[in-house]
């Protein structure tokens, strides 16, 4: 997320850094199939959510610098997707990310469990936001 949050700045990279309650984008994290009784056909995967980010920006030129960051940088798999999140989708994209957590209440916040909790960020200035 370091590397991502920089890439949002091009002529200013260190913003996220010196600033981060106000340009580190917001990010809510969940892991799913995090099990050890996972079939070999599912893969662990992440959904992150992401907010906060520089209005220019679309889903493809965030999807880009998210490949980037995740793939090139980390050494991930390039297997990335971005979505738009609207007013009438945000209600789908929840359920879709808590889906596991729904169905086992015990997993939402267990050290294995679904929510992200340390990789999961809310600046200063979301707080703000209509």
């Amino acid at each position: 997320m370091n590397c991502f949050s920089k890439l949002l700045y091009p002529t200013a990279a260190n913003k996220p850094v010196r600033n981060p309650y106000f340009y580190k984008p917001l990010s809510f994290v969940t892991i799913e199939s995090a099990r050890a009784t996972v079939t070999r056909e599912q893969t662990i995967h992440i959904n992150l959510t992401l907010g906060n980010v520089p209005a220019v920006l679309t889903a493809a030129d965030i999807e880009t610098l998210f490949r980037h960051a995740w793939h090139n940088k980390a050494k991930q798999s390039a297997d990335v997707r971005a979505y738009e999140i609207t007013n009438g989708t945000a209600g789908t994209w929840l359920g879709y990310t808590l889906k596991e957590a729904r169905q086992e209440k015990h997993r939402a916040w267990t050290t294995n469990g679904v929510w992200d909790v340390a990789n999961s960020w809310i600046p200063h200035a979301a707080l703000k936001a209509d």
